[in-house]
């Protein structure tokens, strides 16, 4: 009963039925390598809110809480399923450093629940993510 209780957490059919939000950030001491992107689920649509900087554009993308189709909302949810990102995020241990390096990029993954549970890493974990969160704020900025 119980080990029927735990598979359903670590299964990718329950991660993405209940995923609430998705954030997405990276610090870098170069603004135009930066990003935040969160995308939250509301109670009747998904919501995207952005700060970054796209490829030929003179001014960063920032939207706050715009709408996305729920296509779009559900192609990054595959895309974190086929990489098997929360299994990831969750067996993700902090590497132990004695040097800091500050021009380094600093990475930031969140992924919240329906339940209330955050998953979250210090580490950029699927590259595919981060360039579906540059073409959805690239794609509603317009």
């Amino acid at each position: 009963m119980f080990a029927k209780f735990l598979a359903r957490f670590d299964s990718s059919a329950y991660a993405l039925k209940h995923i609430q939000e998705v954030f997405l950030h990276c610090g870098h001491s170069n603004a135009d390598c930066g990003y935040s992107f969160c995308l939250l689920k509301s109670t009747e649509e998904w919501l995207l809110s952005a700060e970054c900087c796209v490829d030929g554009r003179e001014n960063p993308v920032t939207l706050t809480n715009h709408p996305v189709r729920y296509e779009d909302a559900e192609k990054l949810l595959e895309t974190m399923q086929q990489q098997n990102v929360i299994h990831i995020v969750r067996c993700y241990k902090e590497l132990k450093r004695q040097e800091i390096t500050l021009d380094e990029p600093s990475y930031h993954l969140a992924i919240k629940m329906d339940n209330g549970e955050v998953v979250a890493a210090n580490a950029l974990v699927c590259k595919e993510m981060e360039t579906f969160f540059y073409h959805l704020a690239e794609t509603y900025a317009e």
